[in-house]
This record gives C-alpha cells, structure tokens and sequence, in this order.
C-alpha cells in the first residue's frame, strides 16, 4: 500500500478515537481502549477463475481477470467503522459500485468486509508503462468512535502486461534442374507415288533427333510456419513477406487472402518457391505482420546449395509417331531410327478412274511436344474398260393375199353387162427374225500418266447365256499398255433369239506389282477392271421381203404393198358380159390376184369368180326392175330405155313416172300394188319375154283401169269390195308372170343385184 494510504489510516484512527470519545454509546461494539480512527482498504486481482490471484504474474491480452476490494479493521486502538461508499476503478477507466444494498456492514477486528469481483478484459491500450493500474475507493463510513466522524480509503493494483509476438519459422528447400533441348527432322522417300488398284508402294521414313547442352536452373522452396502463442487473444494476420538475399522476394501462398485470423494456440503453413540466379549461399527471411495485440514476427533460413544434385529435365526423351506400329522410340543422345509404311488404293473413292490421297504423318517429342511432318501423295489409278455392244437380225414379212367382190352370182340376158367391183387386199400376216447377232469394240485405257500398264489378258462374256465371245485384239498377252494410251480390240458373237435383258460384261485383266521404296519392282496379284454394256435388239438391221408386188388376173399390175402399208387395199371395177344366146345357161368369170415377194420371190393367191345366169326370154321380178333403173341402185337394164321417156314417162292418171310409181310402197293402195306388178310384166315383155293369153288379157284390163282410176281414187275405197277385187286379182295374174309361175319362167334375178 503506497505511503498517502497509510497516513490516511493515521487519520482515521485519530478521528475513530475522538468519535469513541464523543459517542460513549458505540463503545460497547468497539476495541477495548479504541481511540482512533483506521480503515484498511486492498484491492486484489484474480484469474478468471475468480480463485487463483494474479499476484506478481504477468497478464496478456484478451485475459480475463476479476478484481476484488477488502474493507478491514485496521485493529486497536482503531474503532470499528460502516457505511460509505465501496468503487473499484478498472484500467479502461471504468467504475464499478461494489457497495452492497443497505450498505457495508460494520467493519470490526476478525470480520472484514469482501466486495463482489468487477470483471476486466485485458487490452494492451489500458497499458501505462507496461502495467495496468486499478484502484479502489472507500468513502463516507462512519466509525464508532463517535460524533459523526467519517473514514474514506483509496488503494491501488498494478499488473504486469505481457506483451506477446507471432512465432516465425521457416524452411529452405534448394534444388536444381538442367534441361536439355532437343530439334527433331522427319523425312520420307518417295514422297510421291503413282500406281494402280491392286498395286502396293512402300516409302521409308527417317526421323533424326539432335541434342544439345543443357541449362541449369535454381531454386528454393519451403514452408513458413506461424504460431499464435498467445493464450487468450487471436492474432490477426495482414501479410506475409518473404525475402532472399540479393532482392528476390518469393510470392507466399498462406491458403486464402488476407487478413487471416489465427486463434490462440493455432499454427498456419504458408508455402513459397522461387527461381535463383545461381547457387550462392544466401539467407532467406520471411515476416509476418499483424494488426491488434499480438505482435508480428520474423524467421530465417540459409540456402545452402551443397550435397545438392541437379534433376535433369529432358535428358532422355521419347518419339511418337502417328504412323500405326511406328514407334515410340526413347533417345539418350542424338540418333535416327527408320521404318517402312505401305500404301495401296484400296480405301479410297475413285472418280472417272482417279483417287488422289495425301498422307500426313507426324512425329513427336512427348515430352518437349515438339515435332516434324512427312507427307506422301499417292495418285491411284484404274484401267479404264468400254465397250460397246452392237445388235443386228434380219427379219422377214409373211404376206397374204385376199380378192373379194361384191357379186358372186348375177342374171343377164344376152346382150346384157354388170359392172362388178373387185377388191384386193395384201397383208402382212406375220413376221420370222433370224441371224440374230452382237458386236462391237472394247476399249482398254490406262490413265495413269507416269507408268505403263502390263494386261494379261481381254475377256468378254455374255450373260445369263455364259458365252464367252472371242476377242481380237491384233496384240500378245501379256501386252504392255503404254501410260495414258490404249488398245481397241473387236469381238463378234451369233445369239440363238432376240431376248432381251443380256449383259456384255468385258473385263481387262492388270497385273498387279509391289513397289519398294528404292523402286524395286515384284509381281503380285491381278486385278480384273471390267465395263458392260446392255444388249437390246431394237429394230431389224436387215428385212426382206418387205414389199410385194400385186398383179391381177384382170387389171393385170394393181401395184406394190410395203409391210408398213398393210393391209393395202386394190379397188377396180369390170363390166361382166355381154353374153349372146349361145351362152345361154350358168357362166362361170374366173378372176385371181396373186402377191410376189421382192426378196424371196414368195407367192400367194386368191380368186374370186362371178356365176353369171344367162337367161334368153325369161321374166324378172318386180324387185329387179326397181333396182335396175337409171336411178340404181343396181346397174340400169337397158330395158327402161324402150318406154316412151324411159324412166322417167308418166304414169296414166297417177301424176308421177313409171319409176316413182314402181319405188312407192304399197301402203293397202292396191292401185299401187296392181302398178308394180303391171310395169314389171310390160318390162319383161319389152325384154323378149312372150305374154301368155291371160297375161295379155290382164295387161289389157288393167291399162283400162289405169286409164280410169287414179291412186288418190283408190285410196279413197271403202266399200267398193268389187272393183278392189278386180285390181287384187289382175295383181296376181300378173305376179305370176313375173315370177316365172307361168309363162317362159323365171329369169332367177335373186342371184343377181337384188342381193
């Protein structure tokens, strides 16, 4: 306790005894012979723990500490003392009142009073000249010794700070390294090829390495390790520096950014590497700097490069090759290694005969990733096969010949003639083809501008027939086919039929070769290049007997028929007759028309013949002489000509000609059907035709009637059954004539124009 606290207690005692001596009333409470005034004020502190007293220890940041003040009796001859006033002032300044509700007890000898602790956190900005200073403060009791007098007492604590600093430690890792560098160089030979399908072409690649010197290069590595010995507080970090001898200063990576927080008792690993110069010794210092109270700190390391051995970068390096089965190839020291890769056409697509492909090829350093390319072009070629395929057959038309009329039985009289219209028709019936045959070129080219071809052989077969035509080609197999040339050679080939669906299929055999990279040459397979051609029979090559030549037994030449024309028709017209009375009975006219073919002279024939009835003095129907007028539609029998105007004469009453009145039907009129059957008999007898006596007698009677009676007046009849009876019955006397019932008899006209 500091002197101004022990002339306090002087003072104190003084006035506790003056008090005692006034106030007799306290006396009781009090020491025996007490005559003064002391109070004994301490003030204590502890560790949080609220038991263990700091003392002469020291304190650190963050600490948590408890202060605690103790009011005693400062013994005879001090009065006892209560009341007041009890503070603790902390060193952040702050005041505590520890005084209890209804105030401190009476203090006496052996029965001291205890304050409540006042909690404090240490923090190095209390800390004046390296403590930190509490007090205590009693005032305003009164002692016992009476007259009011009163005791105050002030203490003090101070407790040492400790002031705490980050722990830096570090490591230096030196090391070594040389790197060697390489150049790499890839050839091949030949880098160019030209052959054909079926050929194979080997080139050689070299691929050369060189190494050269390396170069040394240095480093360090390590750890920086820092702890927070502190007990309480937490160090905050704000950066980390590292340096080295001659200014190199290392980045540091401490694992996340800065400000790191490094809780009491905690250690953090921070790392960093550097490249050096050279392998001089040197010192490296790394520094850690906080904010707060816990201070930073500072940690070194030697590099030493002795004992170290240099790692070699590069020293033995491995080739790849993109080649398939090429490598890889470890290389020690400069060298060259070589290898061969075939090429051939068989992947590629041609076009008009012609691929062009380009292999690229690389190789690489693995561990450098340097490398080189060699390419080779290849040109791959086929043998281009044509041909053509020719038809040819002959084919001959088969004819026939037909001859019609439109009679082929008529009646005349003698004197009499009927024109008969012939037609004749030629047609082509059929057809036979023959010689059926195919030919044409096959053309062999080698497209290949840089090397000849060798063909084994030309072949050529017919399918689905299997025929095998043969092949002149004017040239020994095998034949060396010059670049960019070609050989046409012929073939010719007789078929059984015309079918159609055949392929020619034409293939040139090439012999193929191997080609070394130093151009050697070997035989190998062959390859068969083929070309087809379709064979279809279209029109006949050659035709015979394409045309005829039509003559006729009666128009003689009728002309000429082409197959294209058929069926070709022959018209003309021939009067048949006059025959005279010595040819009286059945006549028969002969007629044939008769075709020749150009070529083959082949014939045919046909005829048609007309039976003519020669009838002398017979009667005609009525029929017949209808059809037999100058008005037709058969030809006009002369007979017409002998009336009075001929056809044309009028008819007694009936206003119309003996024509109009024969081609008027009947209609129930029997003066028209009494008028037909008259006109024919007076026709018939002016064509020789003898008249009975009852004829004659009906002619008679009935040109009385048609003098009388006109066909508008029979028309009207009704009831006049008599004179109706009369013209039926004329009618039919006449009919009979005409029809050959009696008389000289019928002429048989059916067999004439009224068919």
């Amino acid at each position: 306790m500091k002197n101004n606290s022990r002339n306090a207690l002087v003072l104190l005692a003084i006035a506790a005894f003056l008090l005692s001596m006034a106030a007799p009333g306290f006396a009781h409470t009090d020491p025996l012979d007490c005559v003064a005034n002391g109070v004994s004020l301490s003030l204590t502190a502890f560790r949080s723990d609220g038991v263990t007293p700091i003392g002469a220890g020291t304190v650190q940041s963050a600490e948590p500490i408890k202060y605690r003040a103790i009011l005693s009796h400062a013994g005879a001859p001090n009065c006892n003392y209560d009341g007041g006033t009890l503070t603790i002032t902390t060193p952040d300044g702050g005041i505590s009142d520890v005084t209890p509700i209804g105030g401190i007890p009476l203090v006496e000898s052996g029965s001291p009073f205890l304050s409540d602790m006042v909690d404090y956190l240490v923090s190095e900005a209390d800390v004046s000249g390296g403590s930190l200073n509490a007090t205590a403060d009693y005032s305003g009791g009164e002692s016992h010794l009476g007259g009011g007098v009163a005791v105050n007492a002030d203490t003090a604590f101070e407790a040492d700070y400790e002031d705490v600093g980050l722990g830096v430690e570090k490591t230096a890792v030196p090391s070594s390294s040389v790197e060697f560098e390489w150049a790499i160089d890839k050839t091949v030979t030949p880098e160019e090829w030209s052959i054909f399908e079926g050929d194979t072409a080997t080139s050689l690649y070299t691929v050369e390495v060189t190494k050269t010197e390396g170069s040394t290069s240095y480093f360090v590595e390590g750890t920086i390790t820092i702890t927070n010995p502190a007990q309480f507080a937490t160090a905050t970090i704000t950066g980390v520096d590292d340096s080295i001898t001659g200014g190199i200063n290392p980045a540091v990576d401490c694992g996340e950014a800065f400000p790191i927080d490094l809780g009491p008792g905690e250690v953090r690993n921070c790392s960093y590497s550097a490249a050096l110069p050279d392998d001089a010794d040197r010192t490296n210092t790394a520094t850690a700097t906080t904010s707060g109270d816990v201070d930073g700190g500072e940690g070194n390391a030697g590099i030493d490069f002795e004992g170290v051995i240099p790692e070699e970068t590069n020293g033995t390096v491995n080739v790849e090759d993109t080649n398939p089965g090429a490598g890889p190839w470890e290389f020690v020291d400069s060298g060259s290694v070589q290898y061969e890769q075939e090429f051939d056409c068989s992947e590629v697509e041609f076009v008009d005969s012609h691929a062009i492909f380009t292999h690229d090829n690389t190789a690489t350093v693995i561990e450098t990733q340097q490398s080189d390319d060699a390419s080779v072009t290849v040109h791959c070629y086929q043998i281009e096969t044509e041909k053509t395929a020719d038809t040819s057959y002959m084919r001959k038309y088969l004819w026939e010949i037909e001859k019609d009329a439109d009679q082929t039985e008529i009646t005349l009289s003698p004197g009499e003639q009927f024109l008969v219209n012939y037609t004749v028709v030629a047609s082509v019936t059929g057809t036979e083809d023959s010689n059926w045959m195919v030919e044409g070129l096959i053309t062999v080219t080698n497209p290949n501008p840089d090397n000849d071809a060798v063909i084994n052989g030309i072949s050529d077969i017919i399918n689905p027939d299997a025929v095998s035509p043969s092949v002149d080609c004017q040239v020994a197999f095998p034949y060396t086919l010059a670049a960019d040339s070609n050989i046409t050679c012929s073939y010719s080939y007789g078929l059984p039929n015309g079918d159609q669906g055949r392929e020619n299929e034409a293939s040139a055999t090439l012999q193929n070769h191997e080609y070394s990279w130093n151009l050697d040459v070997n035989d190998t397979g062959a390859t068969d290049f083929s070309g087809t051609a379709s064979i279809v029979f279209g029109d006949p090559t050659d035709v015979i007997d394409e045309e005829v030549e039509v003559e006729d037994s009666f128009a003689g030449l009728l002309g000429t028929a082409l197959f294209d024309e058929s069926p070709k028709s022959f018209d003309y017209a021939r009067f048949v007759g006059p025959f005279t009375d010595a040819n009286c009975g059945d006549v028969t006219v002969d007629n044939t028309a008769t075709l020749t073919a150009n070529d083959t002279q082949a014939m045919d024939s046909d005829d048609h013949n007309v039976l003519v009835h020669v009838v002398c003095g017979c009667t005609l129907t009525q029929g017949y002489w209808k059809t037999h007028s100058e008005y037709g539609p058969a030809p006009s029998d002369d007979t017409w000509a002998l009336l009075p105007s001929g056809a044309d004469t009028v008819f007694y009453l009936s206003d119309m000609t003996y024509h109009e009145v024969m081609n008027t039907p009947v209609k129930g009129n029997v003066y028209y059907q009494l008028a037909h059957q008259y006109i024919a008999a007076v026709l018939n007898g002016l064509d020789g035709a003898p008249y009975p006596a009852e004829v004659s007698d009906a002619i008679s009677d009935a040109t009385a009637l048609f003098n009388t009676y006109s066909p508008t007046d029979t028309a009207a009849w009704k009831g006049k059954q008599g004179e109706r009876q009369l013209f039926n019955s004329l009618a039919s006397t006449l009919a009979s004539y005409n029809e050959g019932d009696i008389g000289p008899g019928h002429c048989d006209e059916d067999a004439t124009s009224e068919q």
